[in-house]
């Protein structure tokens, strides 16, 4: 999963720019509305968010050697 994010240059790029952004603003932080006080606050990080992204399109782009190694029983 990791070579597939360093062999993509939007998901490399966006994978850095989350940890850029991290390490200089720790993130940013985008609070969830509450409906008449009622839910438990809770912040939502826009640069955890940009990792998520980049980890699944690693994750995409590696579905069928996934599914491939499934399929053997893991033998190969």
């Amino acid at each position: 999963m990791a070579a597939s994010i360093a062999n993509n240059p939007i998901l490399y790029g966006i994978y850095k720019t989350a940890n850029m952004l991290s390490d200089t603003v720790n993130g940013i932080n985008i609070g969830t509305p509450l409906v008449m006080g009622s839910g438990m606050p809770v912040a939502i990080n826009i640069a955890d968010l940009m990792r998520v992204g980049a980890l699944s399109g690693g994750i995409l782009s590696n579905i069928g050697n996934i599914a491939s190694g499934i399929g053997s029983g893991g033998s190969g």
